[in-house]
C-alpha cells in the first residue's frame, strides 16, 4: 500500500506543481502599480531604429490556465496577458509612452504608433502568455538591452520584473529569485512605500520561491509580511459581498486569497496538512467570492486540496473536493477535466476501490483522446493498467 501511494501521488500532485510554474499569471495586476507608480512623471521613450525581435506564433489556440488567479471576476482580469475584458476596466492616468502600447495590445486604448521596446514587450508577454517562455526570455533581453541603451530606469526595472515572472511561470526559481529582489529593492530605492500592493505580491513569490529552495525561515517571514498586511488592506470591506466593491477593492481581495493560497502549498510542502487546509479553504472562499464556484481558479484549488486530503489519507474528502472540480469542470468544459477524472480515478486507486479507479481513469482517458493531452493521456494509461491488476 504504502508503495503505492507513493506512485499515485504524482499525479494527485500535478495540478499543484503546475500552478507554481505558472503562478506568475495569478494576478499580474502588481505590474500595473507598479508602473503607474514609476511612470506618472517619468520621461517618454524616444523612438530609435534599434533592431526587434519579434515572437513569431502559429495559429495554435490559447486557453486560459486555471492555474491562475484572476484578479476580478466578468473577467476583469490582470493587466497583463489577456485580451477578452469585459465591463469594467481600469481607468490610466499614466504618461508614460511605453504603457500605451501595452494597453493597446489588453483593447484599453485605441491603437496608436509604438515606440519599438513597446513591441519587444509586448511580444515577449505574448510569448509568456503562449508559455515559449524561451522565446520570451530572448526578447525580454533585447528590450533590456534597449532600455539601458536608453538609460530608461523605469522600463529595465518593468522588463527585469516581466523576466522574473517568466522565470517564476516556467519554474526556474534559481534566476527569478534575483530578479524579483533586484525590482523590490529598486521599487523601494524609488521611494515605493513597504506595504504596497506591488511590493506585497512580490513578496508573495520570493516566499513561495524560498519554500520551494528550502530556505523555510526566508519563506516564513515573507508568508507573515504579505499576510499580515493584505488582511488589514481589506479588513473593513473583506465581509462585504462582491457587487458591493469596486475593482481595486476586488483586487486587493483577490490579492490575499492568492497570499493563502500560496501559504496553504507552503504548509503542505512541510507537512503541516491540517493547518494547510485550513488556509486553502480561505483562499478558496475568496475565489468563490470574487470569481465564481465555477472558474478555472476555482477549480484548480479544490483539486490542490485534495491532493493535501490525500497526504492525510483523509480520501473521503478528496473525492468530495474532486467531484466538486469534475462539476465545475463539466459545467464550464475545462481544460483540466481530465486531470480531475485521473486524480479522483488515483484516489480510488489508493483505496483498492478497482472498479472505480477503472471508471475514472477510463473516463480520463477518452477525455484526453479527445484533447490530444499526451501528458495526461499516458498516466491515464498507467492508471488503467495498475487498477486493472488490483
Amino acid at each position: 500500500m504504502s508503495s503505492l501511494m507513493s506512485s499515485m501521488l504524482p499525479l494527485m500532485l500535478s495540478s499543484s506543481s503546475s500552478s507554481a510554474t505558472k503562478f506568475s499569471g495569478l494576478r499580474l495586476r502588481h505590474l500595473s502599480y507598479s508602473l503607474r507608480y514609476l511612470l506618472l512623471n517619468d520621461k517618454p521613450i524616444v523612438a530609435t531604429n534599434l533592431p526587434i525581435r519579434c515572437c513569431t506564433t502559429t495559429s495554435r489556440k490559447t486557453t486560459t490556465s486555471p492555474d491562475k488567479w484572476y484578479s476580478l471576476r466578468n473577467k476583469l482580469v490582470d493587466n497583463n496577458h489577456r485580451q477578452d475584458f469585459d465591463d469594467k476596466r481600469y481607468e490610466t492616468l499614466w504618461s508614460w509612452n511605453v504603457i500605451t502600447g501595452l494597453l493597446v495590445w489588453l483593447g484599453l486604448m485605441e491603437d496608436n504608433e509604438e515606440d519599438p521596446l513597446i513591441k519587444i514587450i509586448k511580444n515577449g508577454l505574448r510569448c509568456m502568455h503562449l508559455e515559449e517562455y524561451e522565446k520570451a526570455e530572448l526578447i525580454l533581453h533585447s528590450g533590456l538591452q534597449m532600455a539601458q541603451d536608453l538609460q530608461h530606469e523605469s522600463a529595465e526595472i518593468y522588463i527585469y520584473d516581466v523576466l522574473a515572472n517568466n522565470y517564476f511561470m516556467k519554474g526556474d526559481y534559481k534566476r527569478a529569485e534575483p530578479l524579483f529582489a533586484v525590482v523590490f529593492n529598486r521599487l523601494l530605492a524609488k521611494g515605493m512605500p513597504p506595504n504596497d500592493e506591488s511590493l506585497v505580491e512580490i513578496s508573495i513569490k520570493l516566499s513561495h520561491i524560498y519554500s520551494n529552495l528550502s530556505d523555510f525561515d526566508k519563506s516564513q517571514m515573507g508568508f507573515d509580511f504579505s499576510l499580515s498586511e493584505q488582511y488589514q488592506r481589506v479588513k473593513s470591506f473583506v465581509a462585504k459581498s462582491v457587487d458591493e466593491l469596486v475593482s481595486e477593492e476586488i483586487n486587493s481581495l483577490a490579492l490575499l486569497g492568492m497570499c493563502y493560497d500560496y501559504y496553504a502549498k507552503h504548509l503542505s510542502s512541510i507537512g503541516n496538512f491540517d493547518s494547510a487546509i485550513d488556509t486553502y479553504k480561505k483562499s478558496l472562499d475568496i475565489c468563490i467570492k470574487v470569481n465564481g464556484r465555477t472558474h478555472p481558479q476555482t477549480l484548480v484549488l479544490l483539486n490542490d486540496m485534495s491532493a493535501t486530503y490525500v497526504h492525510k489519507k483523509d480520501f473521503a474528502n478528496a473525492v468530495i473536493c474532486l467531484k466538486r472540480a469534475i462539476e465545475g469542470a463539466i459545467e464550464t468544459d475545462d481544460e483540466n477535466l481530465a486531470k480531475y477524472y485521473l486524480n479522483i480515478g488515483s484516489v480510488y486507486l489508493l483505496q483498492l476501490n478497482k472498479e472505480l479507479a477503472l471508471k475514472w481513469c477510463q473516463r480520463s482517458l477518452s477525455t484526453t483522446l479527445t484533447s490530444k493531452n499526451k501528458p495526461i493521456e499516458d498516466k491515464a494509461r498507467k492508471c488503467l493498467t495498475e487498477a486493472t491488476g488490483l
